[in-house]
């Protein structure tokens, strides 16, 4: 599990960067979120602010990865103040795990 959203949407665009064809596929278990919240709280030099706003996002990923039904195309979007028609990914070539369930 990345740390926040933003450190899991730079990682997954790195599979593009050659522009070839590429899949994202996020492993996730629920025993993650305490891993990673470990690794803030052992984090040299973190202060308690900091350390409030890194739990904070690290909580927005963990939400984000256990998405049942919303787009995750969306939610990423959304995250960065952009609109996306979840119809777009939906009935799109590529649709994201959520959306491809409900197109099922």
């Amino acid at each position: 599990m990345s740390k926040s959203i933003e450190s899991y949407y730079q990682e997954s665009g790195r599979a593009g960067r050659d522009n070839n064809p590429s899949v994202c596929i996020a492993l996730y278990q629920k025993k993650d979120f305490s891993r990673v919240v470990c690794m803030l709280r052992n984090a040299k030099g973190c202060k308690r602010d900091s350390f409030k706003l890194a739990m904070a996002q690290a909580k927005k990923m963990q939400q984000y990865c256990e998405l049942k039904t919303e787009c995750r195309r969306q939610t990423l979007l959304d995250h960065f103040g952009e609109h996306f028609d979840r119809h777009g990914c939906r009935y799109g070539p590529s649709p994201c795990d959520n959306c491809e369930k409900l197109t099922g």
